[in-house]
């Protein structure tokens, strides 16, 4: 017997028709974030004003000029190394010094506590354009994703669905979160002003080193919520808004290449060694000449090769490409699918056999194998579950026979251990991949494909 939970699922996180965040009717709805909105406009006043009176054309001391680039691209290699790449995405492992620099250079980047950032960041991830639960989504227009979201304090109803749990045992992201605010004025304010004073220039230092520093940094960052979605290159997916473009990555020290974000817990932004990503070369280099990072994710590159194809597939199939272009882009897509091992696209589906509830079982524990129910199929996603890039505790919660229950909060779906340890239904996590707790891209779909063991019997 399978019970399917899609319908109940659906209709405890569908996206109901009111439930719209347009701009227009953020006021309406949500409240201004006082605090954040007047922070973040004071900081321009006091910039603009301090560039006139200080003008690189003028009076401006060149150390105060270079301490400006320094005091950007520290915070900016601290938002992308460490806020994005080693906390968002777990792209690879730092040990506890590195750490400890990258949260004190994320916090020049003045964007919240790497929890914060890191928890919006994911809820991105999960639901890329969606108006409602994109907290910067960039279906809302160019101004909203770039800095409109920064005014409103919105409730994001699905943020409790959202893996924390590493966040919260790091020690380094607690001391942080903690004691934010007065380490990002420390660092972000204070220390470029005393540092100026070794030239005499105590007010360039703050007003270039502290205040314009951190606007380039926001500014810089915000491009990729908004530009990097509506410009550039899609040779990754299609599925969402995310583009590359160069000129992005030279500004964002490599997280313009915005597409490969297809595989976010690739410690790459770009896949080919010469993809302009300074954050990647630095990473690698912590890796190989280091004790720090001892780890590094890499996506293999057939799944890279598949995704290649699919978008090729996709742009052939575009209204309008004429029958050259068509056959010139099929013949690219097929070749990049020759590349790819024959075992790496999964068992053939007229191969796979159908199992019941006990053939399942069998198969999980005289193997020890972890299967999920998706579409009617099994999937064994046992080599996966610590790759998934929304986290190992998601995928055990939908186990098809894990011996669970559910809990329904106002906000979602949580799966506990029932109190007998039995469960007479198979569980069923389909409603949770097409949408419910995911808004899963063509390269997730393939290598759920890839990874399927059987079919469930009638």
């Amino acid at each position: 017997m399978v019970e399917s939970k899609s319908n109940e699922i659906a209709s405890m996180i569908r996206i109901s028709p009111s439930s719209s965040t347009h701009p227009a009717e953020m006021a309406k709805k949500y409240p201004i974030w006082w605090s954040n909105a007047s922070f973040f406009v004071g900081m321009h006043i006091v910039g603009v004003i301090g560039a006139v009176w200080l003008s690189p054309w003028g009076s401006l001391k060149r150390q105060t000029l270079y301490l400006c680039i320094w005091s950007w691209q520290l915070a900016s290699f601290g938002v992308t190394i460490g806020y994005h790449r080693l906390w968002s995405h777990k792209g690879f492992t730092a040990r506890l010094p590195l750490r400890i620099v990258l949260a004190v250079m994320g916090s020049l980047g003045f964007q919240g506590s790497i929890k914060w950032w890191v928890l919006r960041h994911r809820l991105h991830h999960r639901f890329t354009d969606d108006p409602v639960h994109d907290p910067y989504a960039a279906s809302l227009g160019l101004l909203f994703s770039h800095m409109g979201w920064i005014f409103w304090k919105p409730k994001y109803e699905r943020l409790v669905l959202i893996e924390k749990g590493d966040l919260e045992r790091d020690p380094v992201v607690r001391f942080q979160h903690r004691h934010y605010i007065p380490i990002a004025l420390f660092f972000g304010l204070v220390c470029p002003t005393v540092i100026a004073l070794a030239w005499g220039d105590m007010l360039g230092g703050f007003i270039w080193g502290g205040v314009i520093a951190r606007l380039l940094i926001w500014h810089c960052t915000f491009m990729i919520n908004s530009l990097a979605h509506w410009e550039g290159l899609q040779p990754y997916t299609r599925d969402i808004s995310a583009r590359g473009s160069f000129i992005i990555a030279v500004m964002t020290s490599g997280e313009g290449n915005h597409n490969f974000h297809a595989f976010p817990q690739d410690f790459r932004n770009g896949p080919h060694p010469l993809d302009w990503d300074p954050t990647k070369w630095l990473i690698w280099l912590f890796h190989k000449f280091t004790p720090f990072a001892p780890r590094i994710r890499v996506t293999p590159e057939p799944d890279i090769l598949k995704a290649r194809a699919h978008v090729l597939d996709a742009e052939a199939d575009l209204d309008g490409v004429d029958s050259i272009k068509k056959a010139a882009l099929q013949k690219k897509a097929a070749e990049l699918r020759a590349l790819v091992p024959p075992y790496e696209w999964g068992i053939p589906e007229h191969k796979l056999e159908a199992w019941g509830r006990k053939q399942l079982e069998t198969y999980v524990e005289n193997r020890g194998r972890k299967v999920v129910l998706v579409d009617g199929w099994f999937v064994d996603v046992t080599s996966y579950i610590k790759d998934h890039p929304g986290g190992s505790s998601i995928l055990s919660r939908y186990l098809a026979v894990s011996p669970v229950k559910e809990t329904v909060h106002d906000s979602g779906v949580d799966m506990e251990e029932s109190d007998d340890g039995v469960t007479e239904a198979l569980k069923d996590a389909t409603a949770a991949f097409n949408g419910g707790l995911n808004n899963h891209s063509s390269a997730a779909k393939a290598k759920l494909k890839a990874l399927r063991v059987a079919r469930m019997a009638a």
